[in-house]
């Protein structure tokens, strides 16, 4: 597809990622950058093509509206600005106008990724279908959100500012960053800088719109996606994710519960990828501001784990997969390693030699490492213990109802990622919780020490 010339995004207030993309205000404010437009990719996406935005913007459209061939019915009720337009409860529209960009984009995330209909050679008025491969289901998709994105584009900018059509172009947003997200998602990573220059650009706009809101939690969730994708390799998406989440809270309080959930959202991929400062912050304003979300009590059971280090650790125990019981009271005196862990998790196996390496330097002085599994099927767990080549006991619920992150260990503090490990000094006093296995090695290697 030719690229078309980048004149649009100039148009756009280019400000760069909070903390990830530029530099972020205390105040989580994304401060806006010195005439720049590099952007910052994961390792793993470097070779992601670049993409060059077409030249229509959200902020200074540079096409004319077109002619409406349609009744202004076709979008004006204000009850469905919320949700994307059914492309069959309308007519088909004229060409180029703003209800048929809105058509065909829906006509495109509707079709078959894995089949396209390719014209017969020499029979102008026939199609064969052809079935893709992988690679080629891939290429298609990528084809199909660029597609989205210029229609998208267009559509913002035949329709902006022009009140009965703000359904159109509502819709218009919702699709041009679902479409950036996949892209992102795909390994173009620049979409990231994009989707949150366009949400910059309409917040300014209109602070309380629906196309300000949308936007926002678009990128929150493209971040979040990111961030869980690149785990411990890439922290930027993480603290990104985590960022954006906070801006998005301040920003639009009365979303409660989207605010609730992205706060939480971002602070377990932030934990998941060990950066638990990040996701500290977002656990301490999801309790402050948003209470009474039914998100509230996992981020209070997160805030109560994050508060362990310097305390004696007690009542903290539970039943063995081989029926016996254990409590953190039975090992004064010794320290301890506990893990939570699920025989799924590829990270926790990738730990067990790091771990191994903090058992062996302790060497005759006694360690106790203390497994917590969130796994809900007893065999599953019997054929891990097997595999795993450590000197442990691992708590498991027999109740079912108990298991998993049902496990009142894990609902109790919180924990919704694994792997995590705390270390408790030898006098029962928390040192590290939350940590990641090279934090917890480093801290067991310092208790090993005369």
């Amino acid at each position: 597809m030719p690229h078309r010339a980048a004149a649009g995004i100039r148009g756009l207030c280019c400000l760069w990622i909070a903390g990830c993309l530029c530099s972020c205000s205390s105040q989580e404010t994304p401060a806006k950058a010195a005439g720049s437009s590099s952007s910052v990719s994961s390792n793993s996406e470097t070779s992601a093509k670049p993409f060059v935005p077409p030249a229509v913007s959200i902020a200074h459209p540079e096409v004319k509206s077109a002619a409406l061939d349609v009744a202004a019915s076709d979008g004006a009720d204000d009850d469905d600005d919320d949700a994307p337009l059914n492309p069959t409860a309308i007519a088909t529209p004229s060409k180029g106008t703003p209800e048929w960009l809105i058509h065909e984009i829906a006509r495109l995330n509707t079709a078959p990724l894995d089949r396209i209909q390719q014209p017969v050679a020499g029979k102008p008025d026939e199609f064969v279908e052809v079935q893709l491969n992988p690679a080629q289901i891939a290429a298609e998709q990528a084809r199909r959100a660029q597609l989205v994105i210029d229609f998208a584009l267009e559509a913002c900018a035949k329709t902006r500012g022009d009140e009965a059509r703000q359904p159109l172009f509502n819709n218009a947003v919702h699709y041009l960053a679902a479409a950036r997200t996949t892209l992102a998602l795909s390994g173009d990573t620049d979409q990231a800088r994009l989707l949150s220059d366009e949400a910059e650009t309409l917040h300014r706009l209109d602070a309380k719109s629906f196309a300000a809101v949308e936007s926002q939690l678009k990128l929150v969730e493209m971040l979040q996606k990111l961030a869980e994708r690149s785990g411990r390799s890439d922290p930027q998406w993480g603290q990104a994710a985590a960022r954006h989440a906070r801006l998005f809270a301040s920003r639009f309080p009365q979303e409660a519960s989207r605010a609730a959930l992205s706060l939480l959202s971002a602070a377990r991929a932030c934990e998941a990828g060990g950066q638990f400062e990040e996701a500290g912050r977002c656990f301490a304003i999801l309790a402050r501001d948003f209470g009474s979300t039914p998100f509230a009590e996992q981020a209070a059971g997160s805030l109560r784990r994050y508060a362990l280090v310097g305390k004696t650790l007690e009542e903290f125990g539970g039943p063995t997969i081989d029926g016996a019981f254990l409590s953190i009271d039975q090992f004064r005196g010794q320290p301890v390693l506990i893990a939570f862990w699920s025989a799924g998790s590829a990270g926790f196996r990738e730990d067990v030699s790091l771990l191994q390496e903090a058992v062996d330097a302790f060497g005759e002085k006694p360690l106790t490492i203390l497994g917590v599994n969130v796994d809900a099927e007893e065999s599953i767990v019997d054929s891990a213990l097997e595999q795993i080549d450590l000197p442990w006991r691992t708590i498991f619920f027999s109740n079912i109802e108990q298991r998993g992150w049902r496990s009142p260990l894990a609902r109790f503090y919180g924990v919704a990622t694994v792997p995590q490990y705390w270390v408790v000094d030898d006098r029962g006093v928390v040192v590290a919780a939350p940590a990641t296995a090279e934090q917890a090695a480093q801290k067991l290697k310092g208790l090993a020490k005369p």
